[in-house]
């Protein structure tokens, strides 16, 4: 049995720290921070395209029409799980 270690934020899930925890192909995440050079804020949704052994996702992000905004390689940290109870909205990428 795996106990969980206190303190700093290192919580233990089925024997993982919880921030080393896996998404998968094709799962939506959501920003975590304002990407301003890309065109995108905290909380735009995008899908996870690939992933990497060494703690890598590529994400794409695609604009209402269908055409991709960007597509990213990011930090499992950069993004998380869309939470119960969130709305998806569309918002105008005019400045």
């Amino acid at each position: 049995m795996v106990t969980p270690k206190r303190g700093r934020g290192t919580a233990i899930r089925h024997g993982v720290p919880r921030h080393v925890i896996k998404f998968s192909l094709l799962e939506l995440v959501a920003l975590k921070h304002d990407m301003p050079e890309h065109g995108l804020r905290a909380g735009d949704v995008g899908a996870v395209v690939e992933t990497y052994d060494s703690d890598g996702l590529e994400v794409e992000f695609v604009e209402a029409s269908g055409d991709t905004r960007a597509v990213l390689t990011l930090s499992p940290k950069a993004v998380r799980k869309p939470k119960p109870g969130e709305m998806l909205a569309i918002r105008s990428l005019a400045p």
